[in-house]
């Protein structure tokens, strides 16, 4: 039968940027008559993407055969290590790295076509093709014994004539017969040959063909039939006299000249020691007279049993071999393949198909707008402050128990390429206003330290709160400014959205709140009337339009004229924050809540403050951003400050007003959990890209999942190598 050979199959594909190769692979397999080796010889040329031959050298070539075009695992596969590429050409034979432990399993090509793929280093495997024709050709191999031959036209001894073959037709006699073609008689074939038929003595014979006398055969030879003597024999035949054989032969018998002791000597590079010998004098040649290592092989380099031990301490037994698997894969489950490598030191890869092709993706990183972590690892050890500013974080962790104080007028800006942890306290909430009470008569000044300060503004940013003096202590109030009049002694607070003070001095108007995700609450009137509350702040934008702006100050009441209270402080504002990592888990606490207006409070004098109260700070600025956002069980807030109460005094100032709520703004492909205020979902684009779109897991020594975490549905591959 001639052998068959499959049409030639074209292959091409894009690989990493490292490599660019057009495969074009001539398959045959050659078929015997009797048998079909389970062996497939494949030689190619190995294009650039630009078709012109790759250049030399040694390349991994990966093959895998399969049932079907979109079977999802393969029934055979096997790695070609070192298959050399000269002028662009290549060959190999499927089945032959190890015949015994992964034959090539011939049943598979008799159910139906066989489809391959080859993948070239590590390059995706090109698309499948068919192998009709090496598959006929292997099925061939299992063609089994006929047990039946039909024979059609034989004959049988009933259509043989009589007579058609006779005693004239054959030149021999049966055993025992007296004629040619004649019956045998003898069939134990007693006296077949007559002494007469043969032409020499038996042993120890008296005539020809007659039986043996001496089966030991003493004097079967002569001395007088032999040519040569013995070792130190006197004649010819003699006994051996000397088994040394000492002169036997003589230099003139010899037809090469013996080597000198200095050409031995130089012989003599290996030394011994015990059982092992060693050569220390320079390089070892296999195979070639120029080595340019400590050994050099020209060839090829066998491994029976063990494997081959490396410099790092580690073995190799067995070839690269590679294993793969595709599939589609729902966000938030996983790709599974049991490679059966049954090792630790496998080598996994994931792959994903987008718009352009194929793609390996990194699984230790992938966030490309989670910075550098060139600020290293943040995780305190205990509770500590962190000064707002910008910061590339390797991983940030607040272990619970700890509390980090954010400081500073700068917003915080975290950039975190691994996970964001925060089991403990993240602190960014504005200080609330000082209380204020009353000091009696103005010669009682100064008044108490302290009284009517307006509450510091949360770090990273927060407004801080109007601060109030006591009019009548100080002389420039006193002096220059009439009761009912506005006074400079009371102050607004600070921010986009600040809380103005109470209106006229001696008069006890309440401060007014700080407005941010809203206007914040107005102060209110004193009981008489006479002056008005402070105006709350006005609503503004920041993380909701893509701005980080922290939240506002409260105003501080005004000062009261009767019990000379100095009117209470506004509370400070929060502050502003935004994180974007790979991940953000919270578990703990980030707060950046405005504080709370101060109070009227009985003072020196025995009596309540009337004064009013301050005005609330408004709440700030939280940003979240990530692939995937677990608040399960935290607290988030941004809450705006209460307003602080007015004395009981005659008459009795008015209350300071409430800060407005801060904003909250979360961009993730998924967010659990809540927020207070309520959080709003921004523009997620890009948001796929932050995180780990993919997670490896070695489920165990023979099998490897990836996940799917990019938040859509997703085409996957895993490829593991060992």
């Amino acid at each position: 039968m001639d052998p068959f050979r499959a049409a030639p199959i074209r292959l091409s594909h894009r690989t990493a940027p490292r490599v660019a190769a057009c495969l074009a692979c001539l398959l045959t397999a050659g078929v015997a008559h009797a048998a079909v080796p389970a062996r497939l010889p494949v030689e190619g040329s190995l294009l650039s993407g630009g078709g012109s031959p790759a250049a030399d050298g040694s390349y991994i070539f990966f093959v895998s055969l399969y049932d079907a075009v979109d079977a999802k695992e393969s029934f055979f596969a096997e790695t070609h290590v070192g298959v050399k590429v000269n002028g662009a050409h290549f060959a190999f034979v499927i089945g032959s790295v190890d015949a015994k432990k992964n034959p090539l399993p011939v049943a598979n090509f008799a159910s139906g076509a066989v489809w391959a793929g080859i993948a070239v280093n590590t390059d995706p495997e090109l698309p499948r093709v068919p192998l009709d024709s090496v598959a006929f050709a292997l099925a061939a191999g299992r063609a089994g014994t006929a047990s039946t031959l039909e024979c059609s036209g034989c004959l049988d001894g009933s259509q043989r004539g009589p007579g058609s073959v006779g005693a004239d037709k054959v030149d021999f006699t049966y055993a025992g017969s007296s004629e040619k073609g004649g019956a045998a008689t003898d069939l134990k074939c007693s006296a077949c040959v007559a002494g007469g038929e043969v032409a020499f003595n038996f042993a120890g014979s008296a005539s020809q063909g007659g039986p043996a006398q001496d089966v030991e055969c003493t004097g079967c030879i002569t001395a007088g039939e032999v040519e040569f003597t013995y070792a130190a024999s006197t004649s010819k035949g003699g006994p051996a006299a000397d088994l040394a054989c000492v002169g036997c032969v003589s230099a003139g018998e010899l037809d090469f000249v013996p080597a000198t002791a200095e050409e031995v000597k130089n012989l003599q590079v290996w030394t011994g020691s015990g059982s092992d010998i060693f050569y220390n004098k320079g390089n070892v040649g296999i195979g070639t007279n120029a080595p340019g290592s400590l050994l050099t092989v020209a060839g090829v380099i066998a491994s029976t049993a063990g494997g081959f031990l490396f410099p790092d301490g580690t073995t190799q037994a067995s070839a690269v071999q590679r294993k793969l698997k595709t599939g589609t894969i729902d966000p938030g489950a996983f790709l599974e393949l049991v490679h059966g490598f049954n090792a630790d030191d496998i080598v996994a890869q994931a792959w994903t198909n987008g718009k352009s092709g194929w793609r390996a993706l990194p699984i230790a990183g992938g966030c490309s707008a989670c910075g550098s972590g060139k600020d290293g690892t943040y995780e305190p050890g205990g509770s500590t402050t962190l000064a707002g500013g910008t910061y590339e974080f390797a991983s940030f962790h607040i272990k619970a128990g700890v509390t980090v104080t954010v400081t500073g007028t700068s917003p915080l800006v975290l950039i975190v390429a691994g996970p964001v942890a925060i089991e403990g306290t993240l602190a960014l909430a504005g200080s609330g206003g000082a209380d204020a009470g009353c000091v009696g008569l103005w010669t009682q000044c100064p008044a108490p330290n302290g009284y009517g300060v307006g509450g510091a503004g949360g770090g990273g940013g927060g407004g801080a709160g109007g601060s109030s003096a006591m009019d009548y202590c100080l002389s420039a109030c006193n002096t220059s400014t009439p009761p009912g009049t506005s006074c400079t002694c009371d102050a607004p607070g600070s921010g986009t959205g600040a809380g103005q003070r109470g209106e006229y001095c001696g008069q006890g108007g309440g401060g007014g709140g700080a407005g941010h995700a809203s206007d914040g609450a107005g102060g209110a009137s004193n009981s008489a009337g006479t002056a008005a509350g402070g105006v709350g702040g006005k609503a503004y934008a920041s993380v909701d339009a893509g701005s980080l702006f922290a939240g506002s100050g409260g105003g501080s009441g005004s000062a009261g004229g009767g019990a000379n209270a100095a009117g209470a402080g506004g509370g400070g504002g929060g502050g502003a924050i935004k994180i974007t990592a790979a991940s953000i888990k919270i578990s703990g606490t980030i707060t950046a809540n405005g504080g709370k207006g101060g109070n009227q409070v009985v003072g020196p004098c025995g009596q309540d403050g009337d004064g009013g109260g301050g005005g609330g700070g408004s709440g700030g600025a939280i940003w979240l951003r990530s692939v995937a956002v677990d608040l399960s069980g935290a607290t988030v807030t941004a809450k705006g400050g209460t307003g602080g109460s007015a004395g009981g005094a005659m008459p009795t100032g008015g209350n300071g007003g409430n800060g407005a709520d801060g904003r909250i703004r979360i961009d993730s492909l998924s967010t659990t959990g809540s927020t207070a205020p309520t959080y709003s979902t921004g523009d997620t684009s890009g948001v796929g890209q932050l995180g780990f779109p993919l997670q490896l897991e070695a489920v165990d020594a023979n099998t490897v999942r990836v996940y799917n975490t990019s938040g859509v549905k997703a085409d996957l591959r895993l490829v593991v190598l060992h």
